[in-house]
This record gives structure tokens, sequence and C-alpha cells, in this order.
């Protein structure tokens, strides 16, 4: 059984985030036209960096045997007004996770979703949310299979 481990990103993990960040919108591109293509990859983890930064949260990087193998971005958000109760305002949101394809199949989604649910429940919140394109079957199938359910739908019309 391969060894996972995950932990914080470093300065020196940066070029994998990038390779992994490139590696996502390369397979979203291919699912939906209104994304930017892979080498926008940088400027996009930069942003996200600054989010996470600014909102108590973590960038995670896992090892499969020693190696790198994927990545998972998360911080914690809030819903405003008074629609939602108190106690559910707060929550824990995933920016982005990617697996290598080397690596894919091996638990590491599954760890690096591990970590980032610790961190998020270090950080008081009691739920967590995020976004996917709809077409994501394989995305979909593993957060269904992972306990995580639909919350909210967003529908689109072109003009």
């Amino acid at each position: 059984m391969p060894e996972i481990t995950v932990r914080e990103a470093g300065p020196a993990d940066r070029p994998f985030l990038i390779e992994c960040m490139a590696g996502l919108q390369a397979v979203e591109c291919e699912m939906e036209p209104n994304r930017t293509a892979p080498d926008t990859a940088e400027v996009h983890l930069l942003s996200v960096l600054d989010e996470i930064e600014a909102h108590e949260g973590a960038a995670l990087v896992a090892l499969l045997d020693g190696a790198p193998a994927g990545f998972l971005l998360c911080s914690i958000d809030e819903d405003s007004g008074f629609y939602v109760k108190p106690e559910f305002r707060r929550f824990g949101y995933v920016h982005d996770i990617f697996v290598t394809d080397a690596a894919r199949g091996c638990g590491v989604a599954e760890s690096l979703m591990e970590a980032a649910e610790a961190h998020c429940r270090a950080k008081g919140v009691n739920h967590m949310r995020l976004f996917m394109l709809a077409g994501n079957e394989r995305a979909r199938a593993f957060y269904e299979r992972t306990g995580w359910a639909p919350y909210e739908l967003s529908y689109r019309k072109p003009l």
C-alpha cells in the first residue's frame, strides 16, 4: 500500500502548485469553453493564495511515497445577511483540488480532503462547501462517495 502524507505547502512547492493548477485548468477547459487556458495557472494560483492568506486558509500538498501527488486550496468564508442561521454562516470553502494522473485512484484526494476538513474544524466551522463544473462526473462521484451532498444549484442561460 502506498504511503500518503499531507502537509502545508511551502515556497519550494510553488512550481508543483502551478503544475497542478495548470492540470486542473486543462481538465476544466475540456468541459467548459469559458475556462482560461493553463498558461494562466500561475496568475490564478497567486490570486487564490492571496484569498487563503486573508481568510484563515491552507494550501496543502499530498505526497505519495514521498513524491508530490496533488494539492488542495481551502479557506474560511462566511454568508452575509440573515438568511442563514448564525451557527452555519461560517464555512470551509475548497477553492481547488487536483491529483496528478499517476496518483489517481490511490487515495490522495481523500487524504487531501481529510486534511482540509481537519483544518476547517480547527478554525471552528461545522461544514464545508465547494463548487464544481456540472459536467465533471468523476469529481461528482468522488464527492458523493466521500459524504458531500448537493447544497445549491447554479443555473446559467446564454444571451
